[in-house]
């Protein structure tokens, strides 16, 4: 195929808007040649901007917001128009946690938004001395108090702020800085590990985009375009119920006694008029013993407006009615209420801190060890799990081990030798990186990178479109070899910062809580051993060997 010319750069706007909130400032900084053709867009760009704002000397809890910028990055290919590339990041520190943490997210409305705009990325820095919100015109940035916001949840926000055509907020939990808190970006929950705290700590109530109607990029390549949809779009949805029987991991008639939430469609596969989220309704369905949809759709509901992470809740719910149970703790809610009204109570509370749960509001490992109640502590490195029965997936073992959260494909849809767990792993967090840099979801191409990835192999089918996309977003063809190094170096650079951000840095077998180290899925009787320390091992000599590999390149 004919090389298209390159038309000089920017060969689109590709700028960063920088706000800063200490001086009610803000500044357009446009991207150089170098680092947008080194960097592109999504999580590598992210990367980079967090290395240009942070100020490592002043992030402590105590001066959290002078040193830690948030970025939103967006995918580069996402201001094409494609439905199924529409990706964003958002990057910031965890006062949860202690360490950097990064999310993707999918919303149409933020990056065509944003990006009509001319942005590819949003730095938003410094502290506002007053609750304050954001709005972005085309020609003009408002950064304006906005008490009158005080306490609202985000539907309410929506209310007011109707004519933007994308909006960004949190709720009372992230003004209280709760550990549970999220943002929510265009009626949909984005963050863990108490991302909503980080607005709260800044004072920033909610950011409002207000975009150039109607944009999209044209594409390079346009030829390749019809292919690239072919491909994406023709796709069948993956029924969880197929692979539930194939694997064993549950019988159809008795799904409801088996806690392996991998069947759980509780979306689309089981029921089409439910449109949940899968992980959310894995959160607020299975993990809680819920399986009426439609129950699940109002706690969804519940978490959404009060910028409620709905994955760590499902942990800290799973906690506090144990505890209340075995008379640990008293919630001092009506025990004749439905189970349903008391799981709305109990996050209302905690959202606004009422009563009882200003001194509940804390994270599970810190109400463990207040309370001396473990027992169902599903947490590790201060971070609530995913709902996925991790103590029967090795690789997500093996993740948890390194407090990764990246989904293995081999693992949620056919078996995985032992010996290929640690390449799983280490191709799974690759893959990732180049996904959701070129504005794809991981999450959301899951079963075609199970389909079409070669865990050993970088040609293959997968790789080769996502060659394509890259080639119609960035004008010019790369080689899929090229792709993967893109890829491992940005993977790399994201070790190196959460590596930097936290205190003490020990991957170690002793670090992985024991029941990841018993697999409770087992059909037989006696649990059997998830041997996690060989791999663990494994998979640090392939990153150390990579490592070598580029700095003897560069």
């Amino acid at each position: 195929m004919k090389k298209i010319v390159e038309k000089g750069y920017p060969y689109r706007n590709r700028d960063v808007l920088v706000i800063d909130l200490t001086k009610d400032e803000y500044s357009y900084s446009p991207i150089n040649k170098d680092i947008g053709m080194k960097y592109h867009g999504g999580r590598a760009l992210a990367y980079k901007l967090w290395e240009d704002y942070v100020d490592w000397n002043t992030i402590n809890k105590d001066c959290l917001y002078v040193g830690a910028p948030i970025i939103l990055s967006l995918g580069c290919a996402s201001d094409l128009g494609l439905d199924f590339a529409s990706s964003a990041i958002i990057l910031t520190y965890s006062l949860e946690s202690q360490s950097v943490v990064s999310y993707n997210f999918t919303s149409k409305k933020f990056v065509s938004s944003l990006s009509s705009l001319g942005f590819s990325a949003l730095v938003i820095k410094g502290r506002a001395r007053r609750l304050t919100s954001v709005e972005i015109w085309e020609n003009k940035i408002n950064i304006s108090v906005c008490e009158n916001f005080h306490n609202l949840n985000t539907r309410d926000i929506e209310l007011f702020l109707d004519k933007a055509s994308s909006l960004l907020s949190i709720g009372a939990s992230g003004e209280k800085s709760i550990d549970y808190s999220s943002i929510n970006i265009d009626s949909k929950n984005v963050g863990r590990a108490g991302v909503g705290a980080i607005f709260g700590i800044k004072n920033l109530k909610c950011l409002a985009i207000y975009d150039k109607q109607d944009y999209v990029r044209s594409p390079y390549y346009d030829n390749l375009v019809g292919d690239i949809n072919k491909y994406f779009v023709d796709k069948k949805d993956v029924n969880y119920l197929e692979y539930a029987n194939k694997y064993g991991w549950a019988a159809i008639e008795g799904y409801k006694y088996r806690y392996d939430p991998r069947l759980w469609g509780l979306g689309s596969d089981l029921t089409p008029e439910c449109e949940l989220d899968w992980l959310t309704a894995l959160s607020l369905g299975s993990n809680l013993g819920i399986y009426d949809y439609k129950k699940v759709e109002i706690l969804e509901e519940c978490c959404l407006s009060l910028a409620i992470d709905p994955l760590s809740i499902s942990n800290y719910l799973i906690w506090l009615l144990e505890a209340e149970k075995q008379k640990v703790i008293n919630l001092k809610i009506d025990k004749n209420n439905d189970k349903l009204d008391r799981l709305i109570i109990i996050i209302e509370y905690l959202a606004t801190s009422k009563g009882h749960f200003s001194m509940l509001n804390e994270g599970v490992d810190t109400l463990s060890e207040k309370y001396g109640f473990d027992q169902v502590n599903f947490t590790s490195s201060k971070k609530e799990l995913l709902p996925l029965d991790l103590r029967a997936l090795e690789g997500f073992s093996l993740a948890t081990a390194l407090d990764d959260d990246t989904l293995v494909p081999w693992e949620l849809f056919g078996n995985l030798k032992k010996k290929n767990v640690a390449q799983a792993l280490w191709t799974s967090q690759i893959y990732r990186e180049i996904c959701e840099s070129l504005g794809l979801s991981w999450k959301s191409v899951l079963y075609i990178a199970y389909k079409d990835i070669k865990i050993n192999n970088s040609k293959n089918r997968f790789m080769k479109v996502l060659t394509q996309l890259f080639a119609i977003s960035e004008g010019y063809r790369i080689s899929e070899e090229d792709l993967l190094n893109f890829g491992i170096a940005s993977f790399l650079k994201r070790r190196n910062i959460e590596e930097r951000s936290k205190k003490k840095v020990n991957y170690s077998i002793n670090n992985i809580p024991i029941y990841f180290l018993t697999n409770s899925h087992s059909n037989f009787k006696k649990e059997t051993v998830v041997s996690v320390g060989a791999q663990l091992d494994k998979y640090l000599t392939f990153v150390e060997y990579q490592r070598e590999l580029l700095e003897t390149k560069s």
